[in-house]
């Protein structure tokens, strides 16, 4: 009979296991919609992020660009709601001005969405 070595029955047992818990693990956001509104100046940005925890994982700071400045910076201490955080960012903006947003969440990665100005 084949008796497997302990290194390679380790081996097994973490490769069965780790794969399931991965989904427990904290994960960027998933989207970013942006839209400007040219009559009230404000920018809206929609972030998609589900959590189970608003408080634990949740979109933990947001930054906010123009043409490369900096803009505005919002940190966050929990999510809008469990799927998605909502942000409106008043700004003045222009034909060809370039906005760039980048979500960061606060377990693991981030996303960065851009929006021309038409």
């Amino acid at each position: 009979m084949f008796r497997c070595p302990d290194r390679l029955r380790v081996f097994i047992v973490l490769a069965l296991i780790l794969p399931s818990g991965r989904l427990a693990w904290g994960h960027p956001p998933a989207t970013i919609e942006l839209q400007y509104d040219s009559q009230t100046k404000v920018l809206h940005a929609e972030i998609g992020h589900v959590t189970h925890d608003q408080k634990g994982h949740h979109i933990r700071r947001l930054y906010v660009y123009k043409n490369d400045a900096p803009i505005e910076n919002f940190p966050y201490a929990k999510q809008t709601t469990s799927t998605t955080l909502v942000q409106d960012v008043p700004m003045e903006a222009s034909s060809g001005d370039v906005i760039r947003v980048k979500a960061v969440c606060s377990e693991a990665g981030y996303k960065e969405e851009t929006l021309i100005i038409p």
